[in-house]
This record gives structure tokens, sequence and C-alpha cells, in this order.
């Protein structure tokens, strides 16, 4: 088995390529929109819900085959043909032009991997088994995700502002006043606050702390 190095990287307007037009490039070309993408996809054929995606100028669709150099102006090229023939091509342009490639349920041709993920506003969990078991991972998203309060995309929120306050101001300076700080917004129920009184009133009691 491969290790992967678990890493974020910005790809928000970032041109990247996805090949194939079935279901899996579909969920591929979703996940990436998710995350900012700009988007080429390259498939002779391609199923309806990739086709709207480029009536509406979502992404970038070019109706053809995959050819040699395809992947000379991208870092990250995802192949998702269900052609062993075809991806080993690609694969073999990426490492030509030092593209990173992710080949749908090919690791052999990985230079790198999808994880599952839960993303709640500005927080992201990502969760992995290096493609060792897929099923197990999907389970603790399920999890994960249902262990989760309510409104966790706002507390987050609270606390990306909180941090902010803490790191401007001169009088938190010393990590002894910090940690008590943060130990208090965290031992503050704000799913309750929020419920009850709503996100205004829970932003008030934040900057109560201080």
């Amino acid at each position: 088995m491969k290790k992967y190095f678990p890493i974020y990287v910005d790809i928000s307007e970032k041109p990247v390529l996805v090949v194939g037009g079935g279901k899996i490039a579909y969920r591929k070309i979703m996940y990436l929109l998710d995350f900012g993408a700009d988007i080429d996809c390259i498939s002779p054929e391609v199923i309806s819900e990739i086709n709207r995606l480029a009536e509406k100028g979502i992404i970038h669709l070019s109706k053809r085959k995959y050819k040699k150099n395809d992947a000379m102006n991208y870092k990250f090229v995802f192949a998702a043909t269900n052609d062993p023939i075809v991806d080993e091509f690609i694969y073999k342009d990426c490492i030509a032009h030092s593209a990173l490639l992710n080949v749908a349920d090919v690791p052999a041709l990985c230079s790198f991997i999808l994880s599952s993920y839960i993303k709640k506003g500005d927080i992201t969990i990502n969760i992995s088994s290096g493609g060792a078991a897929p099923f197990f991972v999907k389970h603790l998203k399920e999890t994960i995700s249902n262990s989760l309060p309510d409104k966790f995309e706002f507390i987050a929120e609270l606390a990306a502002e909180f941090r902010s306050i803490l790191v401007r101001d001169e009088r938190y300076n010393d990590d002894e006043t910090r940690n008590e700080l943060i130990n208090s917004f965290l031992q503050i129920d704000w799913t309750e606050i929020i419920n009850m009184y709503g996100y205004n009133q829970a932003k008030d009691k934040m900057k109560e702390l201080f």
C-alpha cells in the first residue's frame, strides 16, 4: 500500500482537468466545484448532468478523445474513463508533464487520492484509509457527521472571529490568558444559544468573553 501525505491545497480558480463523461467523472467534478476549481472536462460522450454544467458555463467541455500533451497545462488531472488503455496513456502523459494524477479505482496509477470529507462552512473534515477500506471510511463519515453539533458551521464562524480578536489584541499575547479564554469559549453551549436567541446574540456573547 502507498502511504499518502494528507495536505490541503488551494485549487480555487486553478485549472483542473477531468477526463471522462460518466457518473464517476460527474462526482469528481462536483467535488472539485465545492472547492472552487476551474474545471476542464474532456470526453467524447458525457452524461446529461455534465452537459448541463457545460451549457451553464460552470465547466469547460471538450467533446473529444484525450490526446497527447493534454496534461501539459495542469497540475491536477482526474481520470474516470473506465478504459485501462486510456488510463495508462493519461498516466504516461501526466508523468511527462509533471502533473499529479488521480485515476478512479486504479490506485496503482494514482499519484494522489481523494479522501471522503465533511464540509460545514469553513470547516472541512477529511477521512481516508489510503484506499484500503472505503466502506469503513463511509461508515466513519456518517458517524462523525451525525455527531457534529447542530449549527456547527455558525459555531465555526464564531470560533474564527474569536481567534481573530485573540490574534489582533495585544492584551491577549500570553499563552495563559489565551488558553483561559479559549477554554471559556469551548465550555459554552453555542448550539443552545443560537437556537434560542439567534446568531447575533451568540456573537454578542462571544464578545463578552473579552
